[in-house]
């Protein structure tokens, strides 16, 4: 089942979102000459089929707060599915994902899904509540990416993990206090990368679940890295180990 429209403004965004057309509504143009990308993403629209509707500049803005824009899409989104879901349909002995939690900040999300799609992820997950949902803001922070990625959402990490380790599937956490390297992963291990809020990390009860604890080599006198930064750094020692995309 389809949820309400969704209104797309970011250039970059309409533009992977015109790659795969499917669930495109339309795509609405101001009167104002176009710079030249609106054109061209005006020009791909017809191209694919997707409907071009013009209007004033006025009634633009009733879409979008955004008074620099000249064009936005409006597309229909289904709900994003549970963890359970993404983790049934793209499981097998290479596989590996990230989950987040109270990663508040959806530059820092956006960041997260771009990396992890470029590196071989299978999906990216976090919890339902407390977190960005999927808007606008977070496709744009992921330069389009949110639109290829397969997302979901959990409701409990406690209970994906136990999920996860039933399928045979491992949880690796990211930490400073890891007891392993993280460029001493297992090979052929499928694995969830787990990373946790932007200044406190991931809390005990977590760690203490989790199957391993990774943490990321760096100068002494470091504190901590971005966690966006963090995870981009593992999912390219996942794709280096047999998993992901090939990097040959």
């Amino acid at each position: 089942m389809r949820t309400s429209e969704l209104v797309i403004t970011s250039l970059r965004a309409i533009e992977e979102a015109l790659e795969n057309p499917r669930d495109i509504i339309r795509l609405v143009v101001t009167t104002d000459p176009l710079r030249p990308r609106v054109e061209r993403i005006v020009a791909k629209a017809h191209a694919v089929g997707i409907r071009v509707v013009y209007v004033d500049p006025q009634r633009l803005r009733q879409y979008t707060k955004e008074r620099s824009t000249q064009v936005v899409l409006l597309t229909a989104f289904r709900p994003i599915p549970s963890f359970e879901e993404i983790i049934a349909r793209t499981a097998d002995d290479r596989a590996f994902w990230v989950m987040l939690w109270k990663v508040t900040n959806v530059g820092n999300l956006g960041a997260i899904i771009r990396s992890a799609f470029a590196l071989g992820a299978r999906g990216v997950i976090w919890t339902q509540h407390g977190m960005p949902g999927f808007s606008n803001d977070l496709i744009h922070a992921s330069a389009g990416t949110a639109l290829k990625m397969n997302l979901a959402m959990t409701t409990s990490i406690p209970r994906a993990i136990e999920y996860a380790r039933s399928g045979g599937i491992e949880t690796w956490a990211l930490d400073i206090k890891g007891e392993h390297s993280i460029d001493r992963i297992p090979v052929s291990q499928p694995h969830i990368w787990l990373a946790g809020a932007e200044d406190t990390g991931l809390p005990h009860h977590l760690l203490r679940q989790v199957d391993r604890i990774f943490r990321i080599p760096m100068h002494p006198q470091a504190e901590s890295l971005n966690v966006a930064v963090s995870v981009a750094l593992a999912c390219y020692e996942s794709s280096k180990h047999q998993y992901g995309i090939s990097t040959a």
